[in-house]
Parts: structure tokens; C-alpha cells; sequence
């Protein structure tokens, strides 16, 4: 499986790991998921009715987290000029989340894990479920 073909099934797990949740949103909410850092930085999604819009590996080096989703934000709002409200959703703890949520006035949800670890976890874990 190529890198591509990794980051693909990757993201479409977890899309299908927050399916449910993101079904109650409204269509035009721009949904922010922010993962753990890995090896090579901090996984960010943006979904909208759930299909992902974008997808980046942030590097959290210092205080640039916050200015990156800030700048992600932009350019989403700016390409997408019917996206209405956002949504932050924590996959993991942040230890910048009280400026993040003041820098972007919106809360963050941190997203209930348990037994699977991870939505990539949770997401490999519906089909089986459905049988």
C-alpha cells in the first residue's frame, strides 16, 4: 500500500469513526479535528457534512500551532464562502487548548475514545460491529 493509499484509509476510518456525531451537525459546519502529534506532527482535518475538505500535518513547534489553525481556517473560509460555524474536536489533550479555543471563540470537544484508543481504531472496528 502506498503512503497515499495510507493517508486515505486513515482518513476515511476516522470519518467513519465520528459518522454518527457528525450527523447531527448542520451541513454547513466546518468541523475541526485535531489529532495526537505523531512522529511527523499533528494530524488536522476539516470535514463539512461529512466529507473531509482538507487534510495537513501541522508541526508544533513552539507557539506556531495556534497561527497554523488559524491560517488553515482562513484559507477554508475563503475557498468554501458558504461554510457557516466551526467545530473543534480533540482527539487526544492539547496543552494549548484555552488559547485555541479563545483564538477561534469556540469551544473545544474532546472526543470520547474509549475502548478503541483511537478513531483509526474505532472506524477499523465498524464493519465488524455491523455484522
Amino acid at each position: 500500500m502506498s503512503s497515499l493509499q495510507a493517508q486515505l484509509k486513515e482518513a476515511s476510518n476516522k470519518v467513519s469513526a465520528l459518522q454518527a456525531q457528525l450527523a447531527e451537525f448542520p451541513p454547513d459546519l466546518l468541523v475541526l479535528l485535531l489529532s495526537p502529534e505523531g512522529t511527523r506532527g499533528r494530524p488536522f482535518m476539516a470535514i463539512r457534512a461529512g466529507i473531509p475538505l482538507f487534510e495537513r500535518i501541522l508541526v508544533e513547534q513552539g507557539d506556531r500551532l495556534i497561527p497554523e489553525i488559524e491560517r488553515c481556517v482562513t484559507f477554508l473560509r475563503s475557498e468554501f464562502a458558504d461554510v457557516g460555524d466551526l467545530r473543534l474536536l480533540l482527539e487526544g489533550p492539547l496543552e494549548q487548548q484555552n488559547a485555541l479555543e479563545a483564538s477561534l471563540g469556540q469551544p473545544a470537544q474532546a472526543l470520547e475514545l474509549d475502548p478503541y484508543a483511537s478513531l483509526v481504531m474505532r472506524g477499523l472496528a465498524i464493519p465488524e460491529q455491523a455484522l
